[in-house]
């Protein structure tokens, strides 16, 4: 049964987001929603009950595709549920059991007040079981350039409290040409404030309009970079498909929109199928590739 396997549930809790990223699906390259964009927020008590019907289930990641979860309304009442289900796993099952709770965000959202309390739940009521990635694509002068509509210092001054409360955190950069020179300078930084990880990405390189004034503008890549994670769009392994196989270690992710529905990834917001049935890696296999996985991941070789 394919529930079995699955020890990864990718959340899209809200499609709320402060943001206007020029990558981001829910605008057009950063400027205005998209045509036909939905605000909304998943019930808590859906994403728990999704998650009880995967019983190898490990970890929770609250990721926006179109949303940033610190904009969801019911985050602190979805932590509480989780750990609740742990002293479930832990008082009544008697079993050794928890769900890691990894959070993605532009933390540019909410008081320090906020999230010095995050910090406290997440060290408290999840035993440190918790991560918030935040995305932080440079110094003050160059991060909002693509974090369009955030704030640097409010982002620092967010990270800090909740490190401080006990808060478990990375900084994920993403290096544009126009940031590359910041990139050691915030590695530093994220040393110093104490960050448990710092790690850079290379980005997808889209069109890009000011979200203010509509006024286009160029983001450019650069070369000469080691990245701990790089896009490569001509082929698709195995291995660096989340839902059939996350990091080679034999574990499955399934994603769960803020429409409540269950797809194989992000990307498959657009097909129809039947979750039960399909069957990604027998099609990888046979060459029988679905559009969604040539036109974002390749091929295979």
């Amino acid at each position: 049964m394919y529930a079995e396997k699955v020890t990864l549930l990718h959340v899209e809790p809200t499609t709320r987001c402060n943001a206007s990223c020029p990558g981001c699906p829910r605008n057009n390259n950063g400027f205005g929603l998209a045509e036909g964009h939905v605000l909304q927020d998943l019930s808590p008590n859906t994403i728990v009950a999704e998650a009880n019907k995967l019983p190898n289930l490990k970890a929770v990641h609250l990721c926006g595709n179109l949303g940033d979860p610190i904009a969801y309304k019911y985050l602190n009442e979805l932590i509480d549920k989780v750990a609740a289900q742990t002293r479930f796993f832990h008082q009544f099952l008697k079993v050794d059991k928890c769900w890691d709770v990894n959070i993605a965000t532009n933390g540019s959202l909410r008081s320090v007040k906020w999230w010095q309390e995050l910090g406290k739940k997440c060290s408290v009521d999840l035993n440190n079981s918790h991560t918030v990635v935040f995305g932080i694509d440079g110094l003050a002068d160059t991060s909002p350039i693509y974090r369009q509509g955030t704030n640097f210092n409010k982002v620092i001054d967010n990270a800090k409290a909740f490190i401080d409360q006990g808060g478990v955190a990375e900084w994920q950069y993403l290096v544009f040409k126009h940031n590359q020179h910041h990139v050691e300078e915030a590695r530093q930084l994220a040393t110093d404030i104490g960050f448990n990880k710092f790690f850079v990405l290379q980005p997808y390189i889209t069109p890009a309009y000011h979200w203010k004034t509509g006024e286009r503008y160029y983001l450019e890549s650069i070369d000469g970079i080691e990245f701990e994670d790089k896009a490569d769009n001509t082929y698709v392994k195995h291995e660096d498909c989340m839902h059939i196989d996350v990091n080679g270690s034999g574990d499955y992710s399934l994603f769960l929109t803020a429409g409540g529905k269950l797809m194989p990834c992000c990307y498959f917001a657009r097909e129809d199928f039947d979750i039960t049935t399909l069957d990604i890696k027998n099609e990888f296999n046979n060459n029988k590739h679905r559009i969604t996985c040539l036109r974002i991941c390749g091929s295979i070789k």
